[in-house]
C-alpha cells in the first residue's frame, strides 16, 4: 500500500506527508530484517525538506542504529553526530553508542573520550551507569596499556557486580603492576567468597602465596583442596605440599605428604626431596634409605647432590668409608667437585687424626 501510495500519480504528497511515508516504509523492511532497505528509506525521510526536528532526530538515531547492525561504523558515527548537534539534552547512552563506534573503527582515544563522557554525563544526571559501559572503559584503558586505570575500573565494577572474573582480571593486573599484596588479596577475597571452583584456580593461589613469602597459607590451601578433593591427590600436588610445609619450617609435618609424593612417583625425584628433609630433621638413617631409592629410582636433576646427601647421611651414622665412596663418585661431577673433596679431605683428616690417637693410646 505505501509503495502504491508512493507511485501513484493521484495521490499528491508534500515533504512531511512522504516523510512520514519512507518512516513507516523503513520500519517495516526492519520488521523484516531487510536492513540496506531500512536504510534506504530512512535516509529518504531525511532528503525531505523543512522536517520537523523530532521527527529529524528519530530518525537520525534509528539511522545509526540500523547502520551498527550492518557493521558500517563510519556511517553511525556520522548520523550520531549529527545527531548530537540537534539534540538539546542528550542521555549518556548516545555517547556510549558513539564510542563503541570508534572502538570498532580502532580510533581507542576518540572512544575513550566518548565513554568517560557517558559516565559523566550519568554521574551528573544521578543515573547508575551500565555494566557494559565500565567493560568497554576497562577494555580501551587495557588496548591503552594503562594498567593502574583498567585495576580502578575493575574496582568500580566489583563494587556493584563482584564476580570472579572481575576478581581474577584485578589479580592480574595488580600483578602487572608489581602490587603483589593487592595480587594475592583479589585472587584471597574471591577465595573466601566461594568463587574459586576449579583445581587450576586454587593451586593459581596457592603459587600466588608461595611466591609472596606465605608458604604456611599455601600449604592450609593445598591441604583444604587434597581434602576437599578439589585438588586431585597426586604426586606432584603432594610434593607441591610438602614444600610449602617445608618452606614455612614445617619440617616434620612436611615428610608424610613428601612420603605420599614418593610412593605416587615414578621417578626418583620426590624421594630426593624426601632425603633432604630427613636430613634437616637429623634423621639419618631414613635419609640414607631415602637417597639410596631416589639414585635407585633414577630421573634426577641432581644425582650429584643426591651422593652429597648421602655421604652426609652415611658420615653421620659413622659409616665413614661407605660415606666417602659416595663424596668420590660425587667428584665426577664438576657442580659437586668442590663440596665433595671439601667432605674427602675432612673425612682422610678425621681418619687421620683417630689413627694417630690410636697410636698415642697403644
Amino acid at each position: 500500500i505505501l509503495e502504491q501510495m508512493r507511485s501513484s500519480r493521484r495521490v499528491k504528497l508534500n515533504s512531511y506527508e512522504l516523510a512520514n511515508l519512507y518512516n513507516l516504509t523503513a520500519f517495516i523492511r526492519y520488521q523484516q530484517e531487510r536492513y540496506q532497505q531500512a536504510i534506504q528509506a530512512y535516509s529518504q525521510v531525511l532528503a525531505q525538506p523543512d522536517l520537523p526536528l523530532a521527527l529529524e532526530t528519530n530518525t537520525l538515531y534509528s539511522l545509526a542504529q540500523l547502520q551498527f547492525v550492518v557493521e558500517d561504523y563510519p556511517a553511525a558515527i556520522r548520523m550520531l553526530q549529527r545527531w548530537l548537534s540537534l539534540a538539546e539534552n542528550p542521555q549518556p547512552d548516545v555517547y556510549v553508542l558513539l564510542a563503541q563506534a570508534y572502538y570498532q573503527t580502532r580510533d581507542y582515544s576518540r572512544s575513550l573520550k566518548h565513554i568517560e563522557q557517558a559516565l559523566s554525563l550519568a554521574r551528573t544526571k544521578g543515573q547508575l551507569p551500565k555494566e557494559n559501559w565500565y567493560l568497554l572503559q576497562r577494555a580501551l584503558y587495557y588496548e591503552k596499556r594503562q594498567y593502574r586505570k583498567v585495576a580502578q575500573v575493575l574496582e568500580n565494577l566489583l563494587r556493584r557486580w563482584p564476580r570472579k572474573d572481575y576478581l581474577v582480571q584485578l589479580s592480574g593486573v595488580r600483578g602487572e603492576l608489581g602490587d603483589t599484596r593487592g595480587q594475592v588479596v583479589a585472587m584471597e577475597t574471591a577465595h573466601v567468597a566461594g568463587m574459586l571452583k576449579t583445581e587450576q584456580e586454587w593451586l593459581n593461589l596457592a603459587y600466588l602465596y608461595l611466591g609472596t613469602g606465605t608458604p604456611y597459607k599455601a600449604a592450609q590451601l593445598l591441604e583444604r583442596g587434597i581434602e576437599q578433593r578439589v585438588i586431585t591427590g597426586s604426586s606432584d600436588h603432594y610434593r607441591l605440599l610438602g614444600n610449602a610445609l617445608r618452606a614455612a619450617q614445617e619440617r616434620r609435618r612436611a615428610i608424610p605428604a613428601l612420603v605420599r609424593s614418593a610412593e605416587l612417583a615414578t621417578d626418583g625425584e620426590p624421594w630426593a626431596q624426601l632425603a633432604n628433609i630427613y636430613l634437616d630433621v637429623d634423621d639419618h638413617a631414613s635419609a640414607a634409605r631415602a637417597a639410596r631409592t631416589a639414585l635407585t629410582r633414577g630421573k634426577l636433576r641432581r644425582p650429584d647432590q643426591m651422593r652429597i646427601a648421602l655421604g652426609t647421611a652415611l658420615f653421620h651414622l659413622n659409616q665413614l668409608p661407605r660415606a666417602r665412596e659416595q663424596f668420590e663418585i660425587a667428584t665426577r661431577d664438576k657442580r659437586s667437585r668442590k663440596i665433595a673433596g671439601d667432605w674427602i679431605d675432612y673425612l682422610d683428616s678425621e681418619q687421620s687424626s683417630l689413627a694417630s690417637l690410636q697410636n698415642d693410646r697403644g
